[in-house]
């Protein structure tokens, strides 16, 4: 089996430089609860040291700006301002003053800075809060122009955590199967759909992929050996290797919260049933004992629990089990076709799939069976995952006969489609 791994970026991230001026400590806002009023936010374009030559340092300057506007008005905490409301002259390397935001009613602003430094480009970036002028945060990073949406991506995740008191999801990845040319491979991009690149190249098919919780591997099912057998690779190690052969189904793995277990579904025993594999040493404990089809497992973020599809009451349902396979409960009662669980990383949420006349939408539960919500609308809608903050969820969409990934908030606001073209997308997971 052959593999593409991807380069491990190395993006300088130095120390907060030292406070000039208006600069203060750096600070945390108080913490932004839903319902929450957007925080009015400039992101004017960067500002280029006088020294600058090249032309493409001026266009990795105009892209961080506008990645950082994107990233941020994804999010739904922020309104994104790119310029003042009047035409502000300001000299060569000068900052658009903090002032000129006030008649938008804007409360922070950024201020960046971009110049060149031995073959790469330097970042120096600030958010000032414009009523005090007082600094919020300030971050120096360093890399080549290929470089530029990851360092954007790095700031904006900072500018999250300041209003929020969580990480942001910007510098976070994608795992997805990519159909095309009649066969399916596993294929990773940045949150965005930018930076995509094939992973797996079996020439079969490669299903259901699923992160580590350190991000450093991935478990997946691939049928390259002509039965549908799990494998996992390492991206850290560039190493795969195939960890569960049984006669059979070997299928829909996931990783336990604590990385040392793999859940997943096989049918060596007669019919597709639950079991637990030890990554330390393939130990296998069985979870589901019965004779309908049990598949689909997701964990509890507490590992105690996992949520999981069956047909044992004669169409597919939802069900939640404990780790030790003692204790199983029916989750989801209305609709008589219930597939696809996500937990979500809070334990609070659970999302699956649901059939509504005869179209698939994606809907979201609490772990006692109550208050289940409806978030997508008008069919073709499947595959739901959380992001790891638990206020995202991706999911792949068929539109006009083709299905691609799309990002939504947790509430099914905000639908934002990240991959375009080139086949069908699905099976989206959500790296950590």
């Amino acid at each position: 089996m052959k593999y593409l791994f991807v380069k491990i970026l190395f993006v300088f991230l130095l120390v907060s430089w030292p406070v000039a001026l208006r600069g203060e400590s750096d600070i945390i806002i108080d913490i932004i609860e839903p319902g929450t009023a957007k925080i009015k936010i400039g992101i004017p374009p960067i500002v280029l040291d006088p020294g600058t030559r090249l032309q493409t340092t001026a266009n990795a300057a105009a892209e961080f700006a506008q990645v950082l506007r994107d990233d941020l008005d994804f999010t739904g905490i922020f309104e994104v301002y790119p310029s003042p409301p009047i035409n502000v002259r300001v000299s060569q390397g000068e900052f658009v003053p903090l002032k000129s935001w006030v008649p938008l009613d804007v409360q922070a602003a950024f201020q960046g800075r971009c110049k060149e430094t031995g073959g790469a480009v330097a970042f120096e970036c600030e958010l000032y809060d414009v009523e005090s002028e007082s600094r919020i945060v300030g971050k120096s990073y360093k890399g080549t122009t290929r470089d530029v949406r990851t360092i954007a991506h790095a700031f904006s995740d900072e500018i999250v955590y300041r209003y929020t008191g969580k990480p942001g999801i910007a510098h976070t990845s994608i795992a997805y199967t990519r159909e095309k040319g009649g066969s399916k491979e596993i294929h990773i991009m940045n949150y965005d759909g930018h930076g995509s690149y094939q992973l797996t190249y079996d020439k079969s098919i490669a299903l259901s992929p699923s992160w580590s919780p350190d991000g450093t591997k991935i478990v997946f099912t691939s049928y390259r050996d002509h039965n549908p057998d799990v494998y996992l690779i390492d991206l850290k190690a560039r190493s795969s290797k195939r960890i569960s052969a049984y006669v059979g189904l070997n299928t829909t793995p996931v990783f336990s919260p604590d990385g040392k277990t793999v859940a997943l579904t096989l049918s060596k025993d007669g019919n597709p049933e639950l079991y637990l594999l030890a990554l330390k040493d393939g130990s296998l404990t069985r979870l589901t004992r019965n004779s309908a089809a049990d598949t689909s497992p997701s964990w509890s973020p507490n590992g105690r629990e996992i949520a999981f599809v069956s047909d044992r009451s004669g169409s597919p349902q939802v069900y939640i089990v404990d780790r030790e396979g003692v204790y199983v409960r029916r989750l989801t009662y209305s609709g008589s076709y219930n597939t696809s669980p996500d937990w979500s990383p809070q334990g609070d949420r659970i999302a699956y799939v649901s059939m509504v006349n005869g179209k698939p939408d994606i809907f979201t539960i609490g772990p006692t069976g109550a208050d289940a919500r409806r978030i997508t609308t008008n069919g073709g809608n499947e595959d739901p995952v959380w992001s790891p903050d638990g206020k995202y969820i991706a999911f792949s969409g068929k539109r006009n006969g083709v299905r691609d990934i799309y990002l939504m908030r947790a509430d099914g606001s905000g639908i934002k489609q990240v991959t375009f073209g080139g086949g069908d997308h699905m099976s989206p997971a959500w790296s950590s």
